[in-house]
């Protein structure tokens, strides 16, 4: 079902970098997901050899709640160099998705598909 690359578009793939006192900031990629499947995968050049934790996705959805009007869907675990394929259960399209690397990674890309496959 996932194996036709056809079937995938690539949304955000981009690398950020931080400091110790300057930590990477939370990742807003601006596309609107209108599919409830996508595919991410998070690396780090100077990430440590046990390191397993990649960071956290978050679905967000356009909800009259608080001052920005966006509310936190699912969240989930992300693991490093691992490729992911998530499928959102609880909320629906359209939504939009944030990305919270760790606090210490000096470095990490993200590179985020949105399946457009049947």
């Amino acid at each position: 079902m996932f194996q036709n690359s056809s079937d995938w578009t690539l949304i955000f793939s981009n690398t950020l970098s931080g400091t110790f006192n300057n930590p990477i900031p939370e990742i807003e990629p601006l596309h609107i997901f209108t599919s409830l499947i996508i595919g991410i995968q998070v690396t780090s050049a100077s990430a440590g050899d046990t390191w397993i934790k990649g960071g956290y996705l978050s679905q967000v959805l356009d909800a009259p709640l608080g001052m920005a009007g966006m509310a936190e869907g699912e969240r989930l675990f992300i693991p490093l160099y691992t490729p992911k394929i998530i499928k959102f259960l609880l909320f629906p399209a359209p939504y939009k998705v944030s990305f919270q690397a760790p606090k210490y990674f000096r470095d990490c890309t993200l590179s985020i598909w949105e399946f457009i496959g049947d």
